[in-house]
């Protein structure tokens, strides 16, 4: 049979559908806002960060100061995070004898900045955005949210607002690219603590990065 003909013949076996029948991608169930939390909790915990939740500020500011008691966290560096703001942690700080420095790149100079996350035994911070299939948090990078904090100390607590928390990464670059602000310099994906493994697999945590992830989940 030569070219032509064979060409033919698989034009006319071919099986045109009509549009109508189309086969239609899933989709997904929606989840509550309470199913998207309580899925990342679980992710996250499974790859060794602790969780802990909140069911308003005031609940908040004590499970912060559980968990550096926990830590034996004495002295912090934090973000001026909104929600921080929002928790108003100065003076509980103060009265638990917690050392907490407050960095803002608008007002403070990088070198200081960087000090301050390298001799501080925890870097606290805000949470951007939760993802839930993975347990990752994403932190948007701006001045008063530099990076080193939540890079540098040993012992990185976050706070998340369970509102903030998507699916999957598709549904996350979506709302970053739908912010009203301008795009961030940059997103840190935070999964757990620091972890790598060497040649020999043989798997280290916090050799690149802090070695406990603590969040409060504020529900």
């Amino acid at each position: 049979m030569d070219e032509k003909a064979f060409l033919a013949r698989l034009r006319s076996s071919r099986t045109v559908l009509p549009e109508t029948d189309s086969p239609e991608l899933p989709t997904r169930p929606a989840l509550s806002v309470k199913q998207l939390a309580d899925r990342l909790a679980m992710e996250l915990e499974a790859v060794g960060g602790v969780v802990r939740r909140a069911s308003s500020l005031g609940e908040a500011r004590k499970q912060l100061i559980e968990t550096l008691r926990s830590a034996d966290v004495r002295r912090l560096v934090r973000t001026r995070a909104p929600i921080l703001e929002e928790i108003d942690l100065d003076h509980t700080f103060f009265e638990a004898g917690i050392e907490a420095t407050v960095c803002d790149a608008r007002v403070d100079a990088r070198e200081d900045i960087r000090e301050s996350a390298f001799s501080s035994e925890a870097g606290l911070t805000g949470v951007d955005y939760g993802v839930a299939e993975t347990g990752t948090l994403v932190l948007l990078a701006g001045p008063a949210e530099g990076r080193a904090i939540s890079l540098v100390p040993p012992v990185h607590i976050a706070v998340l607002r369970a509102r903030d928390i998507v699916l999957e990464l598709g549904e996350l670059f979506e709302c970053v690219a739908a912010r009203d602000e301008s795009l961030p310099s940059a997103l840190t994906f935070v999964t757990g603590p620091s972890s790598t493994a060497d040649i020999e697999l043989v798997h280290t945590v916090g050799v690149h990065g802090p070695r406990e992830l603590h969040l409060v989940l504020l529900d």
